[in-house]
């Protein structure tokens, strides 16, 4: 036996006798169960950390959900509120002249419209007229005035186009109503708005 084998059996006899292999075995297990520990830890805080992402993507889900619906539901209110506007602008009496019924003048209610012929021009600017009346809380119009625009040139009477313009340049001012909405060309109607009593 030489002096290595000698010192490696010492080394061997000194391990065994304080114990480092048992203590080695311990320390490796403490080891071990310090990691599954660790690893328990993290996997705990990731699925914690999902399960908020989860609740947020819940609640935002839920904030989308009750937007649309909001949405819905201010757009189905609108369209309730457009039938009743176009139910009563259907129902608006249109008259070239006085009626025989007894009312209260509103004020002065006009459409207009740009189209290929002079009756769908016509038509248009009649529907947008009876529009502004039920819109006005008007029943009628009364002493309608009928304006076929062909250029600058109006078809019909100086008078009729400077009481036009007259009236026209008074809704501007009061609705907001643009000037180049108004066409150069096309169909101008106007007249009185009225309420029956």
């Amino acid at each position: 036996m030489g002096l290595l084998d000698k010192v490696n059996k010492i080394g061997d006899k000194v391990a065994t006798s304080l114990g480092v292999e048992e203590k080695m075995d311990k320390i490796g297990k403490k080891l071990d169960e310090s990691s599954k520990k660790y690893d328990e830890k993290l996997e705990e805080e990731e699925k914690i950390e999902q399960k908020k992402e989860l609740e947020a993507e819940k609640k935002e889900e839920a904030k989308r959900i009750e937007a649309e619906k909001k949405l819905k539901a201010k757009e189905e209110k609108e369209i309730k509120k457009q039938k009743e506007i176009d139910e009563k602008a259907s129902k608006v009496i249109v008259s070239t002249g006085d009626i025989k019924r007894e009312y209260e003048i509103v004020e002065i209610l006009f459409g207009f419209a740009k189209d290929r012929s002079y009756i769908s021009q016509y038509e248009r600017a009649l529907n947008m007229l009876k529009y502004n009346a039920s819109l006005k809380g008007c029943d009628g119009v009364i002493h309608l005035q009928i304006q076929m625009m062909e250029g600058k040139q109006a078809t019909g009477s100086t008078s009729l186009t400077g009481a036009l313009v007259g009236a026209v340049t008074e809704k501007v001012l009061e609705e907001a109503v643009f000037p180049d909405q108004i066409p150069k060309d096309g169909a101008i109607v106007f007249g009185t708005g009225v309420k029956f009593k």
